[in-house]
This record gives C-alpha cells, structure tokens and sequence, in this order.
C-alpha cells in the first residue's frame, strides 16, 4: 500500500472519530482491567482513595487528549490533505502521549530512578499500542466494510427496475441520496434532473 496515498473520507468523518473515541476508550477500560492484576508496575486501584483519584485523573486526561486529538484531525482535514501516512503517525502520537501521561502519573506516585522510568516507559508503551492500536485497526476496518456495503448498494441500484424510458445503447446514469444511517432516500435519473439547491 502507498502510505502517501490519500486517506479515505470515511475515516474523517465527525461520526466515524466519535466511534472510534468511543471504542477505543472502552476497548482500553476492557484491557487495563484484564491486565492489571497481573502486572508488577500497575498503580490503579480502588481501594485507595489516592490512587483512586489519580486513576481517574488519568482515564479522564486520556479521554481529553484522545478527544482534541480527533477533534484536530477533523478540523485540519480541510487544511491539510490527510494520508494514510499522517494518519499512522498521528495515532502512533497519540499513543506516545497517552504513555508519556501514564509514566508522569507514575513518576508522581513513586520516586523512580531513570532506568525504571524509561522502562515504564516503554512498557507502558507496549500497553498502550495494544489497548489504542488494537481498537483503532478494528474501528477502521469496520469502518471500511461500511464504506464498501455502501458502494456495493449504489452498484446495485443501476439494476433496477424503472418505468423511465431507456434509450437503447445508453447507460441510465442515476442521481441516488442516502441518509446517514445508510438508507436510500431519493434515486432519480440524471437526464430528469433539471435543478438542484
């Protein structure tokens, strides 16, 4: 694949960012819990009122920072021409931002020397490319298949049955409008279309 080729709109839309927030945040709260009783730097606990609230302070900055992220993405898609490229590197960003949170929280609880934080570092890294990574492959590729349902519905509609006369040896090109939710709205002939506003 060209990693400069153009990323696709159904990437950047407001509901395709919103879903993939979305996903992401839960598929993270789904991971960190399964992980955390089996790791040795895990600092997130319920029973502590401190570590409590450091844990929310920490969820509720990552899901800022994971929203104005987004948001930025779709604001800057009109400014900017966004590449699958720009994109890989702006979810590896938010990654390394999320670890970088992580690790400072940590270094806030613990006096750590530097050999230990940059191995937290990195291990929160790696749990983060797992906990972030993972729902944004699966968030795109869902988003795709919408994406193809879509085009494979719109091919479809050239093979229907209409009352319009059809001129023998030219195509019947179709004007077809779909709701947001997928559903076709309006379907009309391009040679019946005199107006549009």
């Amino acid at each position: 694949m060209n990693l400069n080729k153009k990323l696709p709109e159904y990437l950047l839309g407001k509901y395709q960012l919103i879903g993939t927030v979305t996903f992401s945040v839960l598929f993270a709260i789904v991971f960190l819990n399964i992980y955390i009783p089996f790791s040795e730097t895990a600092w997130f606990g319920l029973g502590n009122s401190d570590l409590f609230t450091k844990t929310l302070i920490f969820v509720f900055t990552g899901i800022f920072l994971l929203s104005i992220s987004r948001t930025l993405m779709y604001k800057s898609r009109s400014v900017m021409e966004m590449t699958y490229l720009g994109y890989t590197l702006w979810c590896i960003a938010e990654i390394i931002a999320i670890a970088g949170l992580y690790t400072w929280i940590s270094l806030s609880i613990d006096e750590i020397e530097l050999g230990r934080a940059i191995k937290l570092f990195t291990r929160a890294l790696t749990y983060g490319s797992i906990a972030l990574g993972v729902p944004y492959l699966i968030a795109g590729m869902y988003f795709a298949i919408i994406d193809k349902n879509k085009t494979i519905r719109l091919m479809s509609y050239e093979n229907v049955i209409t009352d319009e006369v059809q001129v023998p040896g030219k195509s019947l090109q179709k004007v077809t409008l779909f709701d947001n939710g997928g559903a076709l709205k309006l379907s009309l002939s391009l040679d019946s279309l005199y107006y549009v506003e």
